[in-house]
C-alpha cells in the first residue's frame, strides 16, 4: 500500500499541470485556426442525453455534497505529512495518516477539483476552438474521471468516521458510472459531428 502512496503522491503534480498545458494549447491553437480558415462553428453537443460536460458538473457537484468538509487545520496537517512521508518513504507514517478521519475525504476533494477543472475549460470552450480542438480536451477526461471514481471506492470502503446510508450509496454509484461514461458519449458525438461536416 505504501508503494501505492507514494505513486499517488508523484502523480498529483502532473495531473494538476495538465489542466493548464491543456490551456495553453487552445491558447496556441485556436489563433493558428481562425488564421488559416474562416471560423467553422462545431455542432454543439452540450446538450447530448448521453454526457456533456454540464451535466457531468452538476452530477460531480451531487456526489461531492456527500463527502464531508476537511477542516482547513486537518487538511494543512494532511498535506504536510504526506510531503514530510513522501520524501523520507515512512509507511509507519503513511499508516497513520491513512487512519485519520478525513484522510480519505480530502483525497476525494483533490480528484474532484482536478476533474471539475478539466471539465469548466472543456465547458467554456469557444465556438471558434472546433470540433478537434474539443476532441483533444475531452480526451483528458477519462483519466480525470477514472481517478474520482478510484478515490470514491477508496473513500467507501475505506472511511468508517461517516457513513452513507445503503440507499444514498446505491444512487451515487449509479451517478459515478454514468461519469465514468460520459467523456466517451461527449467524444462520439464531436466525432458525429465532424463526419457529417465532411460529408
Amino acid at each position: 500500500m505504501a508503494q501505492k502512496y507514494y505513486a499517488y503522491l508523484a502523480g498529483m503534480k502532473f495531473r494538476l499541470i495538465t489542466p493548464m498545458l491543456a490551456a495553453a494549447a487552445f491558447a496556441v491553437f485556436v489563433p493558428i485556426i481562425a488564421a488559416s480558415a474562416p471560423a467553422v462553428a462545431a455542432k454543439s453537443c452540450d446538450d447530448n442525453p448521453s454526457g456533456n460536460p454540464k451535466d457531468a458538473l452538476r452530477l460531480l457537484d451531487k456526489v461531492e455534497a456527500f463527502v464531508p468538509f476537511v477542516p482547513p487545520e486537518e487538511a494543512a496537517y494532511l498535506e504536510k505529512e504526506e510531503t514530510a512521508a513522501s520524501e523520507i518513504h515512512s509507511s509507519q507514517r503513511f499508516g497513520a495518516l491513512v487512519s485519520r478521519p478525513y484522510y480519505y475525504a480530502r483525497k476525494l476533494h483533490i480528484e474532484f477539483a482536478i476533474a471539475r477543472d478539466r471539465l469548466k475549460e472543456l465547458n467554456g470552450l469557444p465556438e471558434i476552438g472546433g470540433i478537434k480542438i474539443r476532441i483533444f480536451m475531452a480526451s483528458n477526461l477519462p483519466f480525470a474521471l477514472s481517478n474520482v471514481r478510484s478515490s470514491w471506492d477508496d473513500y467507501y470502503w475505506n472511511d468508517r468516521s461517516h457513513p452513507i446510508s445503503v440507499n444514498n450509496v446505491r444512487v451515487l454509484t449509479e451517478d459515478m458510472m454514468a461519469l465514468a461514461g460520459m467523456p466517451g458519449f461527449y467524444i462520439w458525438c464531436l466525432a458525429d459531428s465532424m463526419d457529417e461536416k465532411n460529408r
